[in-house]
């Protein structure tokens, strides 16, 4: 009875707190119903009578459909709520701590998600959404316009329904949507937040324009200063320093210098002309007249002050305007083009017949000439030394001669004394001139036919190769351009390269134009220029009146140069009214612009296989880059099958360089691997990479690039003939590999460890001729006693030193050591010199042999292409080399394997094999061959630029890993693969914590493996049961 009595007080009393425990709980839940109900009544009120609209207006601006129990209870004790308690509203038990607009209100969350399902699913994006229901592009849609449009497009939902939508998305209560008021629907927040930063900007953009229009209408009214509606000069800097009015100033200078050089040459001309008689004259008399053929600027400048020109003349713009090369120096060719076209030929045709010009002159013609008195006109000579400039051009007709350029040109410059004779001296005037090539040179149509010919097979278009002729952006190309800089050394062309220019270049104007080089796709420029600058509409307009009036890019160039009012009439007397005012003033603003900011630009979607990464692997490794590369691609793709890939690569050396694989880009690795040869070194490259680009270590050479505009200032492309930068540039050290008995001395002596004892001891070693083991293990005992004397070693070292060197001792990795470079030593280095490759070619030895130093199978590069982190890295490397003596630009500690440019060692081991799919089959190689060498080479100063393709992302048009699926597909198989990661490689890698971003969807380990802290860290989130709750 005493037993029973007892079994009864102790259930009564866990009875009694199971039923208190649920009525706290009920309590909690009441209390809980009672603070969301307040809650979303509280909402609706700040929403003028809707809950959708007073919760984004109030708790979630971004449209995150969600809000943290921080944030929400700061809006609480805002909203006047502050007896509410967030977390009571949020709930107690819930882990991450977020209140959703689903818990809040289902009906109105659920509503919100199918709608935002649907864009992802039917569009990909919002503003994918808005470019097909805003087909007039208003700009805006009102309540009729949104519900009718997305009912066409086959939302699933009512009127009533759509009506509600549109007043969440109207958050100011205008009537009408835009849209950046829709971008907040993106599921993906990383794609949210860019979309709404992007448009933001460009609302901006639009507010500075239209503020800079209206300042500027204000300003060119001409009203007095005191009125009441003159700008304030108070305000001028604010306006100034707009970003359009910046560029119209920018424009006008541009105007201005152009216009200024113009003229000045002009007047140039017109001064030797009047002067001299002609332009040829007046450069052998007054500007050259000791028989250089060529000047600088400080002659040119003397010239100028001689004969009085200075004061008409701005000296720098007529500079300039000579000097088209850039080289310092101005020729006869840039003073009197056609003059020494003539010349050079005339030249030309004397040697072939006599061996020299003066051999002329001997000739029974001229002799005969010489004899008889001469009479041409008014002017009678009798001279045996001289002949009349009328007698002497019927004895070249006589003798066979038919030159090209200006004849008159060329007489005038042998007349020296411009006395209607010539002498046998001129003639030894015109021997002592090395003409350039392309002013000897016959015009050859075959020459440049091969020459354009090998432009296409490297560069695919003739877009793309004039792209790399005009290297400054004029438009025109130069003789110099042509050969030295982007054309025949490029492509290695040995032909006649004079013939070819003197084909193209037919007014001897000594530059080309893209409308000289390509006719036939010339008039692609004006179809990209105006698609560019103006609106489709507009522009499909302007380009048919344009092609009736035979109007060309160059001709409205020259005529944009005027004024606004001069351009629309010149546009009118070609025959093209009817212009709006403002598409004339947009044009020919856009007219003044470089062509490359203008033009509208390919995506990557419309960009062939030409033009990605086969064309950077051109760029990179020259030409014959296709004898070391291969095309692997999918036996089910269907741009193999349909035979686009044929198409594409036909008439190129990429033709025979196909490899039909497997489908998936896991399986294609392993299928590459077991194909190959056991021990080959192999870089996998993705097909849609636009350019391999590695950062800038020489700071002037960034000030450079960022004065003259260039957007990634900080990054250049590999190529096979630009300049390699030595990494270490600017910090004026070069590098050495550590001598074998260093490494060595550092294994049986840590102290050499240090930088100033392993600088010393590496001079030493070099003093005494002593770098390899072997050869100190055959120095005599006096030797091996000075060595270790000038080390300062102590006799315990060094007994230790010599036993060691007796045994087998396991020497440490050699480093690459640091030292002052000589002069310029290491500064630069030009990859044309003879022996050495190209950059990319140097990276990938070199990555083999650090791979086989470290004992590793994999390397990689930066996943990042921001120039900005690739400069940091770079010079992050540089002040280790400074602090510590030596030099290591690549890291060995875990961190992604870019799979989007990779290279392994062929082992066949099946332990490298991925096996978790294709989504981030980069992420599973990683730990595997981190799992098995403990190391990896990342090289983090080179990255892939692949713009507009996010590794690891969906996308519809992307092709490769989202060719055949969808975006639930894809998530699906990247949770999947991320869930086994973690099982199989949980030491290495954990998922991402709150407020931590991650590109791969994993966090790395610092040093590879997760410290105590962490597991113990790890083990707490299991909920144990404490003392107390045991009890």
């Amino acid at each position: 009875a005493r037993r029973w009595t007892m079994g009864d007080k102790s259930d009564g009393l866990g009875g009694l707190r199971r039923k208190s425990q649920q009525l706290e709980e009920a309590n909690l839940e009441l209390k809980r119903v009672k603070e969301r109900r307040d809650l979303v009544f509280t909402l609706a009120e700040r929403g003028g009578g809707l809950l959708l609209r007073g919760w984004r207006r109030e708790l979630d601006p971004d449209g995150s459909m969600d809000v943290s129990v921080k944030e929400l209870d700061w809006h609480l004790r805002r909203l006047g709520l502050g007896d509410f308690s967030a977390k009571t509203i949020v709930g107690v038990n819930k882990m991450d701590e977020m209140l959703t607009l689903e818990e809040l209100c289902p009906t109105d969350g659920e509503l919100v998600s199918r709608i935002r399902d649907w864009i992802k699913d039917e569009f990909g994006s919002p503003a994918a959404l808005w470019t097909v229901i805003d087909s007039k592009q208003l700009g805006n849609l009102d309540r009729e316009g949104w519900i009718s449009a997305c009912i066409s497009n086959g939302f699933q939902g009512t009127a009533q329904e759509l009506s509600y939508l549109f007043d969440f998305i109207d958050i100011d209560e205008s009537g009408q949507v835009n849209k950046e008021e829709i971008l907040f629907l993106e599921t993906d927040s990383e794609a949210r937040d860019k979309a709404i930063f992007e448009e933001k900007m460009k609302s901006r953009g639009q507010v500075q324009r239209l503020w800079a229009s209206v300042y500027w209408s204000e300003l060119h009214k001409d009203l007095s200063p005191l009125h009441r509606m003159a700008p304030r000069p108070w305000m001028a800097k604010s306006f100034e320093s707009l970003p359009p009015l910046v560029i119209v100033r920018r424009q006008r200078r541009l105007r201005e210098v152009r216009s200024r050089q113009r003229e000045a040459k002009s007047v140039f001309l017109k001064g030797l002309i009047h002067k001299f008689g002609s332009c040829a004259r007046a450069w052998r008399r007054g500007i050259d007249p000791n028989g250089h053929f060529y000047i600088d600027k400080m002659i040119l400048r003397h010239f100028c002050r001689t004969q009085e020109l200075d004061k008409e003349v701005h000296l720098q713009s007529l500079w300039t305007t000579l000097d088209t090369d850039k080289d310092g120096r101005v020729g006869l060719q840039d003073v009197a083009p056609l003059g020494a076209v003539a010349l050079a030929s005339f030249r030309a045709w004397c040697r072939r017949l006599c061996g020299s010009c003066r051999g002329i002159w001997n000739l029974p013609c001229l002799v005969e000439a010489r004899a008889m008195p001469q009479k041409d006109g008014s002017v009678q000579l009798m001279s045996d030394r001289k002949i009349l400039v009328r007698k002497f051009a019927d004895c070249l007709k006589v003798l066979g001669w038919q030159g090209g350029g200006d004849q008159a040109e060329m007489l005038s410059a042998l007349d020296y004394y411009n006395a209607g004779f010539i002498s046998e001296a001129d003639l030894y005037w015109l021997d002592t001139w090395e003409p350039p090539l392309f002013l000897t040179a016959d015009a050859s149509e075959e020459a440049w036919n091969e020459i354009r010919d090998s432009l296409l097979e490297r560069f695919g278009t003739p877009l793309n190769a004039w792209r790399h002729l005009d290297v400054d952006g004029q438009n025109e190309v130069s003789w110099a351009e042509f050969v030295a800089g982007c054309s025949c050394r490029r492509i290695r062309y040995k032909g006649d390269t004079g013939g070819a220019w003197r084909f193209i270049d037919g007014d001897a104007s000594g530059y080309i134009s893209m409308e000289e080089f390509s006719p036939e796709h010339y008039n692609v420029l004006l179809h990209r220029f105006l698609f560019g600058a103006l609106l489709p509409p507009a522009a499909k307009i302007l380009e048919e009146k344009l092609e009736d009036a035979n109007l060309s890019l160059p001709a409205l160039r020259k005529m944009a140069k005027g004024p606004l009012e001069s351009f629309q009439e010149g546009l009118k007397k070609a025959g093209i009214d009817r212009v709006v005012p403002k598409t004339a003033k947009r044009l020919a603003e856009s007219l003044c612009e470089p062509l490359e900011k203008v033009e509208k630009k390919l995506n990557l979607s419309e960009k062939g296989l030409r033009e990605l990464t086969l064309a950077a692997l051109e760029l990179a490794l020259g030409p014959e880059a296709y004898k070391r590369c291969l095309i692997f691609v999918s036996h089910t793709d269907e741009s193999w099958t349909s035979g686009k890939y044929a198409a594409a690569l036909s008439g190129t050396p990429w033709a025979d360089r196909v490899v039909v694989g497997i489908r998936g880009a896991h399986l294609q690795v392993r299928f590459m691997e077991e194909a190959a040869p056991k021990g080959s070194h192999i870089v996998v490259m993705d097909d849609n990479i636009q350019s391999l680009v590695v950062e800038i270590p020489d700071d002037s050479v960034v000030a450079e690039r960022k004065a003259s505009g260039v957007a990634d200032f900080n990054t250049q492309p590999l190529t096979h003939e630009a300049s390699c930068f030595n990494p270490l540039a600017g910090t004026g050290l070069s590098t050495m590999e550590e001598p074998e008995l260093m490494c060595f001395l550092r294994a049986v002596c840590p102290e050499l460890e240090r930088k100033k004892h392993t600088r010393n001891a590496v001079e030493i070693l070099s003093k005494m001729q002593v770098t390899s083991l072997k050869k100190f293990k055959c120095l005599p005992q006096q030797r091996i006693d000075a060595l270790f004397e000038a080390l300062k070693l102590s006799q315990k070292k060094k007994n230790n030193c010599l036993h060691a060197a007796r045994c087998k001792t396991k020497l440490p990795i050699p480093r690459v050591l640091t030292k002052p470079s000589d002069g310029c030593q290491g500064e630069l280095q030009e990859s044309k010199k003879r022996g050495m490759k190209a950059e990319l070619f140097q990276l990938i030895c070199r990555a083999g042999r650090e791979m086989q130093k470290h004992g590793v199978h994999v390397w990689g590069v930066n996943p990042s292409k921001n120039h900005f982190f690739l400069k940091q890295r770079g010079d992050s490397m540089r002040k280790m080399a400074e602090s510590t003596g030596f030099f290591q630009d690549y890291s060995c500690g875990l961190g992604l394997v870019f799979g989007a440019w990779f290279g392994f060692r062929v082992t066949h081991n099946p332990q490298f094999y991925t096996r978790q799919g294709q989504i981030k089959d980069d992420v599973e190689r990683t730990l595997r061959y981190w799992h098995a060498d403990k190391k990896l080479l990342r090289f983090a100063r080179y990255g892939a630029d692949k713009n507009g393709f996010r590794p690891g992302q969906f996308k519809s048009n992307k092709g490769g890993i989202s060719s055949n699926s969808s975006q639930q597909d894809h998530s699906a198989e990247a949770e999947t693969a991320i869930r086994s990661l973690i099982q199989e490689f949980g030491q290495y890698v954990r998922l991402p914590k709150k407020n931590e971003k991650s590109s791969c969807g994993l966090m790395w380990s610092e040093d590879g493996r997760i410290s105590k802290r962490s597991k113990r860290r790890k083990t707490s989130l299991v909920h144990q049961p404490s003392k107390r709750s045991r009890l």
